[in-house]
């Protein structure tokens, strides 16, 4: 009976013949059910496979549509509530899966779709009605949120062209439900109400804020309660968007005086809501009732701390404008108002500052106030040059110096608060291995090449199952997508120790079963064949695509080839100190060991070395290269070493006299087209680039032939093709290589540190190519990797790209990334290592093209880097100046903002360069204020 029963539902399936199963199924118990669950997985398994169409590129699943049809229902009848859930969502009609509730209800069927509502989904298309019908015959007990998703598109009617006529409002009053409550369930779950629409035959679009104000006009529901909702939605944790969107509601009903004088409290709760631009509306709103008798003055008063707290000046500046009406409306809380706002000082922002200083001039008392000034005093260096001007009365002349910081001093990048750890034994080497292949430092993929071939002697049989753990480690990452975590450099190691352990259960056949069952459990044998990832680092082609990356799969062959053969000396190329330094002495140390086992060097591993080197030139070490090394050894090391300049024409002698010369070359080599050559190349121009796009025509329902296009600036950075296949030019990248360059951009910045600089300009390139790290996520991700590394180790001067990448994080949207540059930049200063004037010019060409707004820049100023110190504030007065000398003549949109914040820096007689400056800008009228206190008022010492 099981096989008959088996055969009628696949050929059923097969055939499509959606009634004679469900025929069939009425038939059957709960034991034969249960009995058909194997053969359906199966059966969907094969129908959900892709298979090519005959004489054609395209691709499709093995299933049509009318044989889904049945495997849907097939699937709810025989599986249990853990497989079902399992099973894709969408294919199903919701008359097909009536049909089997009339005689089945699927295990947990209503637990699902209301999990599936959580999860913002809609299993099975339901819709309202079927919701309700399916709540009354006790199958389904709706959640909230699954009413609001149905609740959404009841109005809208079916089919598309339908659309030009709009929503139907009828459907919303024929379920007494809905206006009876169902429809206030809106206000206090998520949803996506704001992106709801329909175009009407006008070609306007309709949206619910329409079905609202018809709901209220035909008096259906509650025009009070309606305000009070939209209100309390504030609240709810909703996004920005769904929040605006109750506040366009709120508006849009046009509240009178009267209503909002009786809401106050209910407003009043929203001042905690945290979202910014509802928050200004309502304030705006606020600001034509506080001068009314019945407005709630104490309880706007209690909640202005936590909007004068905010960080965006539109709420402040919102706030401010009704704490003036009070004042002026209420003279008898005037003072209490003007120690509200004085707290406001600690806002390092000189607009703002400037604001309260003219509301507490004006509402104050004649006569100093003792108390008043007590409140300010805390201020006093805090407070710019204006605002002092406008209060002078309560501040003393002579103001409190900054505290003096002093410069640290750093240790050197070869002092051995730098050197980098090995393990030093079979535990830390086991140890080491546990977290290799967690990318948490950029020079452990270093360390794990050279305890693989350190260790491989050493290891006994009774070691071997401690590296199970790794090993299986190895086989996941090895077995995962490339992602912000896994690098193409956890790929190389992970199948470098795939092949390691393969090598040592060769060795020990009768003690390696351990890693054999992993290996085996793991290896795929179709994967040579298929040319697939997950075989050996050997056929790994990936790398083929990203030039870089050759540098490391080729020092990692190397590493697995000296295994091999047994040589079992340290690579040339291990650095000896943080990040990726390599001590010259260990140097001529690891080559002199070389030759006296006369075994040859790795090419890549010699390359990569002489890249590491750090920059120590000394007759000493040409000495002992010359003495203690032979060959060509000798004169590669020599010629790194010598302190006298060199010839750039010997690149063209090629391999690693390419590498030595390009790595001790400064500041390029004309000769070497080498393709990331940042000033030869680069021009660092800004070019405006029109985008094009289509709109869609709703009423002939296809994209209109009219083009509209809008401006945007975009870097004019030719890239030059890269030309050689040496160690350099192979360190180039494309913007198309930032998708997978994440994980591994700290490893990237290592390879190369004599040419940071270099290597630094095309990631520069890549990442501000359009402006300011507006597109994808992964580009803020590598910023912040870069950002990271130039806080965690950077020893050396910032200089070029560094500072052009510096000046691009400080004013990118990324919060996080702009409070990276802060500390990049107080620890530069502190440290002394970074040029004032230089990083001046730099932000001065930055600013010049208008690359991204300069407001944000000032912005950051105020909030974050006046006033920290005296030696930071002297650096930043020295970085502005330089970088105003640079702007263009044409005032940059912000301009005036900037000059204000110069204001608060003392003027040395190098200013005078700036004159000629301010008199082309004097021009301009709304800069003159601005600039005649630059030229003529004595500037205020901080």
């Amino acid at each position: 009976m099981s096989t008959v029963l088996h055969a009628d539902l696949s050929h059923f399936i097969e055939q499509g013949m959606f009634d004679q199963t469900i025929e069939l199924f009425k038939t059957l118990g709960d034991k034969q059910r249960t009995g058909l669950r194997s053969l359906v997985k199966k059966l969907v398994k094969y129908y959900s496979e892709y298979e090519q169409e005959e004489g054609t590129n395209r691709w499709s699943s093995r299933g049509t549509p009318e044989q889904w049809r049945v495997l849907h229902i097939a699937s709810l009848f025989c599986f249990s509530k853990r497989d079902i859930k399992r099973m894709r969502t969408w294919g199903y009609k919701i008359q097909d899966v009536e049909r089997l509730l009339d005689f089945y209800v699927p295990e947990g069927f209503g637990e699902i779709l209301n999990e599936d509502a959580q999860d913002e989904q809609l299993r099975y298309g339901i819709t309202y009605p079927w919701m309700l019908s399916l709540r009354d015959r006790g199958i389904l007990d709706p959640i909230p949120e699954m009413i609001v998703r149905t609740l959404l598109k009841l109005p809208e009617p079916e089919g598309l062209r339908l659309y030009q006529n709009g929503y139907d409002m009828d459907n919303l009053r024929e379920y007494p439900e809905i206006l009876g409550g169902h429809i206030w369930l809106l206000f206090h779950y998520p949803s996506n109400i704001n992106f709801h629409r329909c175009r009407t035959e006008k070609g306007e679009d309709e949206t619910w804020v329409d079905i609202f104000l018809h709901l209220v006009e035909r008096k259906d529901i509650d025009r009070g309660r309606l305000l009070s909702e939209c209100l309390s939605a504030l609240n709810q944790g909703f996004n920005k968007l769904l929040s605006g969107w109750m506040v366009d509601l709120f508006e849009s009903l046009n509240p009178t005086k009267e209503e909002l004088l009786e809401m106050q409290a209910d407003i009043n709760a929203t001042f905690s809501c945290g979202q910014s631009k509802a928050l200004s509306r309502l304030l705006r709103l606020y600001k034509g009732i506080c001068a009314e008798d019945d407005f709630d003055r104490d309880g706007f008063l209690d909640n202005c701390p936590l909007l004068l707290g905010s960080e965006t000046q539109t709420v402040i500046n919102g706030t401010l404008a009704v704490l003036e009406g009070l004042a002026k409306r209420h003279p008898d809380r005037a003072l209490e108002i003007c120690g509200i706002v004085a707290d406001l000082f600690a806002n390092k922002k000189a607009t703002i500052q400037v604001k309260v200083a003219k509301l507490i001039a004006k509402h104050s008392p004649a006569e100093v106030d003792e108390e008043l000034k007590g409140t300010l005093e805390p201020f006093a260096q805090e407070i710019c040059g204006d605002a002092r001007n406008i209060l002078s009365a309560y501040f003393s002349e002579e103001i409190e110096a900054l505290p003096e910081e002093g410069n640290g001093v750093l240790p050197s990048s070869l002092s051995d608060e730098n050197r980098i750890e090995y393990p030093d034994d079979i535990d830390s080497f086991v140890f080491f291995l546990s977290q290799a292949f967690d990318n948490h430092t950029p020079y452990h993929v270093d360390v794990f090449m050279e305890s693989l071939l350190r260790f491989y002697p050493l290891l006994k049989a009774k070691d071997l199952p401690a590296l199970g753990p790794a090993l299986q480690r190895a086989h996941k990452v090895g077995g995962d997508f490339v992602n912000s975590r896994i690098g193409y450099c956890d790929k190389f190691m992970a199948y470098s120790f795939i092949d390691y352990t393969k090598m040592l259960c060769e060795r020990f056949a009768d003690d390696a079963n351990a890693l054999e069952r992993i290996n085996k459990k793991n290896d795929d044998p179709n994967d040579k064949e298929k040319g697939g990832w997950r075989f050996t680092l050997e056929y790994l082609k990936f790398s083929q695509e990203h030039p870089y990356l050759k540098i490391y799969r080729k020092r990692m062959l190397e590493m697995l080839t000296f295994v091999r053969e047994e040589t079992y000396l340290p690579l040339l190329s291990s650095p000896t100190h943080k990040p990726s330094w390599l001590e010259p002495a260990v140097l001529i140390d690891r080559i002199k060991l070389w030759q006296k086992a006369g075994k040859d060097i790795g090419q890549m591993d010699l390359e990569t070395a002489m890249a590491r080197t750090y920059p120590e030139r000394s007759e000493a070490l040409v000495e002992r290269a010359g003495k203690e090394l032979e060959g060509q050894a000798s004169r590669l090391l020599a010629y790194l070493f010598s302190p006298e300049e060199k010839d750039g024409d010997i690149v063209k002698k090629g391999g690693a006299w390419s590498t030595v010369t390009i790595t001790r070359s400064e500041p390029e080599i004309r000769a070497y087209e080498f393709g990331v050559e940042v000033r030869r190349y680069n021009t660092w121009n800004a070019q405006t680039k029109t985008h094009e796009m289509k709109p869609y025509e709703y009423k002939i329902l296809k994209l209109a032939g009219v083009k509209h296009g809008y401006d945007g600036k975009k870097t004019n950075l030719p890239f030059k093709e890269k030309s050689s296949d040496v160690f350099y030019s192979a360190l180039g990248l494309s913007r198309g290589d930032l998708y997978t360059l994440e994980a591994d951009t700290e490893r990237y910045l290592t390879l190369a540190p004599n040419r940071r600089e270099e290597l630094m300009a095309t990631l520069v390139i890549a990442l501000f190519r359009y402006s300011d790290l507006t597109g994808e996520a992964s580009e803020s991700r590598i910023a912040q990797r870069i950002a990271d590394q130039m806080l965690t180790y950077a020893n050396e001067p910032i200089k070029g790209a560094d500072l052009l990448f510096l000046a691009g994080i400080m004013t990118c949207p990324d919060k996080t990334l702009r409070a990276m540059a802060v500390a990049i930049w107080e620890r530069a200063v502190y440290y002394e290592l970074i040029d004032d004037g230089a990083f001046g010019q730099v932000l001065g060409a930055f600013y010049a093209a208008e690359f991204i707004p300069l407001k944000r820049f000032t912005d950051l100023l105020s909030s974050s880097m006046l006033h920290l110190s005296a030696e930071k504030n002297i650096a930043l007065g020295n970085t502005l100046r330089v970088m105003l000398a640079n702007l263009e003549d044409k005032p940059v949109k912000g301009l005036k903002a900037l000059l204000e914040i110069y204001r608060e820096f003392p003027r040395k007689e190098a200013d005078e360069v700036l004159n000629e400056k301010f008199a082309v800008w004097n021009k301009t009228a709304s800069l003159r204020k601005v600039l005649k206190a630059l030229t003529e008022q004595e500037p205020v010492q901080i």
